[in-house]
């Protein structure tokens, strides 16, 4: 079962919407923010930047992929997708956490793989893990 971290007001919208969309069962651990939560060591274990939201669980999204992929909602590529492959750059290890998700690794080289992708990713000149 997923767990995602999250708190309002923050771009945690997007993967709680994806798990709706899915109709994956999943639970929520809303984060207290002003209260340093997100900073604490076990935090940063899952989301090592510190930001919002985490989402425990990777091999649920790996079985989901290997079920109905390659997209996360199956033969239809969709922004679930380009947001999933940005939360693989947050892991500690991206190359880690790729290396050990093949499914997860394919969407995130089919993403970066596309034109429009590759410029956004291109101008915030960040590390995919996918190098």
């Amino acid at each position: 079962m997923y767990k995602l971290y999250w708190h309002p007001n923050t771009s945690s919208l997007a993967p709680m919407a994806i798990l709706e969309e899915l109709g994956e069962p999943f639970d929520l651990h809303q984060l207290d923010y002003d209260g340093g939560e997100t900073h604490t060591l076990a935090y940063l274990k899952l989301q090592p930047l510190g930001l919002i939201p985490a989402l425990e669980q990777w091999q649920v999204v790996e079985d989901a992929l290997r079920r109905d992929g390659p997209w996360l909602l199956g033969e239809r590529f969709s922004a679930c997708d380009i947001y999933l492959q940005m939360m693989t750059t947050w892991h500690e290890t991206p190359r880690d956490l790729l290396g050990a998700f093949p499914a997860i690794h394919a969407l995130a080289r089919s993403v970066v793989a596309r034109d429009a992708c590759r410029r956004a990713i291109g101008r915030h000149n960040f590390e995919t893990g996918l190098d």
